[in-house]
């Protein structure tokens, strides 16, 4: 048996990003950096977080994120997106603090005033690094642990794969409300319509959703054999999901509020993608791959092409909806709970999580 529930007001989808959507980012965890990023002393990142600047730093050993302002006069203290420092000098007047926060000197003010920068929690997973901007967002690992054992227990090792090897990088832009586009990622009841080359590549008879309290996953086996529209994933992933070390399961986890880390069917390897509103309404996704040391340069090209064309086919989906929507016709959407194959009910958690974090969702 299958149901309807209702969407998030279409009126949700169709403005520039507001408080609501602010309350959502800034309330929860947020990726700002790589460990691989941060690995040495002195090592930053700077990194644009629902419109405030953040200062990621290696403080000798002690990841550290501070607001990327100076108390002084609020001038920004970094402008290049990394680099390495020994100190943060802000280039208005020179105040300069440790990587600690702590405000060293300043030109003309002796003693030098006990100021500090403002922080931000920082909770580190290897390989990521998040921050919050929430003094009430609960601790990272009550949130997202038992996420990330599940992910070491199916055999994938994310800090080993950051650090070995190489990353494919795609940013691209979506003309649509953020929430748009990571509800079309949370389900794949649209994958045998919309997206051939996947369809050909997972069993989608026998896929599966879990959520859990902030987090949810959609599982689906890779097919025994490419199916009648062509081969999505290519012949080099097939030989390696089956082979020793391969993986023949495709997994994409989600930690609300927008990022993804999945896995794909063949060599040791995952890939992340980072759902950025921007503040015109609109959306850049960034996509990193990393393929293990064990991929062939064949299954690397494979990838390439199968992920750009599933890229452009949601794209295009996302775009629509966002017409449709804009347009006035529906008062809200539909989603289909329930029933055989894969439906609609990690929307319907993550519209019951956007919810709990603003007024009126």
């Amino acid at each position: 048996m299958s149901e309807l529930v209702p969407t998030l007001p279409a009126g949700r989808y169709c403005a520039a990003p507001d408080g609501r959507d602010d309350a959502v980012l800034a309330r929860s965890w947020q990726l700002v950096a790589l460990t691989t990023d941060l690995d040495a002393p002195g090592r930053y990142v700077r990194a644009e977080v629902t419109g405030r600047s953040v200062l990621v730093v290696n403080d000798g050993g002690t990841v550290r994120a501070w607001h990327n302002v100076c108390p002084h006069r609020g001038a920004e203290l970094v402008t290049a997106d990394r680099g390495t420092v020994r100190s943060l000098r802000c280039p208005y007047h020179a105040w300069t603090y440790g990587l600690d926060g702590a405000l060293r000197a300043a030109p003309g003010l002796t003693p030098v005033p006990d100021l500090t920068l403002s922080g931000l929690r920082v909770a580190v997973r290897d390989p990521f690094v998040f921050v919050t901007f929430s003094a009430d967002t609960a601790p990272f690992d009550e949130m997202f642990g038992d996420l990330f054992d599940s992910i070491a227990e199916f055999g994938v090792d994310l800090p080993t794969l950051a650090r070995q090897s190489d990353v494919e990088t795609l940013d691209f832009p979506v003309r649509a409300d953020w929430k748009i586009v990571v509800e079309n990622s949370l389900e794949c009841y649209h994958c045998a319509v919309a997206h051939p080359g996947l369809a050909s590549s997972l069993d989608l008879r026998t896929y599966r959703q879990q959520t859990a309290t902030w987090w949810s996953v959609q599982r689906s086996p890779m097919r025994g054999e490419a199916g009648g529209r062509g081969d999505g994933i290519g012949a080099d992933a097939r030989i390696a999901a089956t082979s020793g070390g391969g993986q023949a399961e495709a997994r994409f986890h989600f930690l609300f509020p927008n990022l993804f880390v999945s896995v794909w069917p063949g060599s040791a390897g995952f890939s992340y993608t980072l759902v950025r509103p921007l503040p015109d309404g609109t959306t850049r996704s960034e996509y990193r791959r990393f393929h293990g040391p064990g991929a062939t340069e064949r299954e690397r090209a494979d990838s390439r092409s199968f992920i750009r064309q599933v890229i452009d086919e949601d794209v295009a989906l996302c775009e629509s909806v966002q017409r449709g929507l804009r347009s006035g016709a529906i008062p809200h959407g539909w989603l289909r709970i329930g029933g055989v194959g894969a439906d609609e009910s990690c929307i319907a958690h993550f519209g019951e999580l956007v919810r709990r974090l603003t007024a009126d969702g």
